[in-house]
């Protein structure tokens, strides 16, 4: 990462550090894994730290460091490098937001069942092949976008969350004729969503948590 990248990303960290904030942004720093793993000392002397901001960088991993900021309420990594999601995810129980969309993830962790909080998911363009059955524990989840990955089948353990779940994107998979019928058979049209133009007006999560229950998240 250039100096004078690595200088803003200190200087933010600074300041948020000072100003007694309890959001961070260092999005589209460049940031590599071993920045973020540099910066990690740092970064968790903010005290109160709940919203981390890490989209547009170069990451291809999460550094084991991450799993020490346990008061993160959201975590957004889009537009990044990631192939492989760290299980270290799965210390980040208070998460209820996480955006890993626009990465390279083939595979999710079976730890990712710990993240009980859950209310909003986007794993939007990747490379998923398949779902871990964990997501069906995912029992807050409220929203969910798989759109734009490689899934043919989806496990039967999203089930589980027909009482939660009140949009679900999956347009954009090769999914096969069985699991749409299962699908469609399971969750109703109003929550499993084909359209790309709801999708593309779905992405805030403020806003979409929000419609969904009638309140800000």
């Amino acid at each position: 990462m250039p100096r004078g990248e690595i200088t803003i990303a200190r200087q933010k960290i600074k300041e948020a550090k000072l100003a007694g904030s309890t959001a961070l942004d260092l999005s589209a720093l460049e940031l590599t894994t071993e920045d973020l793993r540099d910066l990690m000392p740092k970064i968790k002397e903010i005290p109160n730290l709940t919203d981390l901001n890490l989209d547009e960088n170069k990451l291809t991993s999460l550094p084991a460091e991450i799993g020490n900021l346990t008061e993160l309420h959201i975590l957004n990594l889009d537009f990044n490098k990631l192939k492989t999601l760290s299980p270290v995810i799965g210390k980040l129980t208070k998460l209820h937001t996480l955006n890993l969309a626009n990465n390279g993830l083939t595979i999710l962790p079976s730890e990712i069942r710990k993240l009980i909080l859950l209310s909003y998911f986007s794993l939007d363009n990747n490379e998923l092949t398949e779902l871990p059955p964990e997501m069906g524990n995912l029992s807050k989840l409220g929203y969910l976008s798989l759109a734009g990955n490689q899934l043919g089948v989806v496990p039967e353990s999203l089930t589980n969350l027909a009482g939660s779940i009140g949009l679900m994107f999956l347009t954009d998979n090769p999914l096969t004729l069985e699991t749409m019928t299962w699908l469609g058979a399971n969750f109703s049209d109003d929550v499993l969503q084909v359209n790309m133009a709801a999708h593309d007006q779905a992405q805030d999560p403020e806003t979409v948590l929000g419609a969904l229950y009638g309140e800000d998240s």
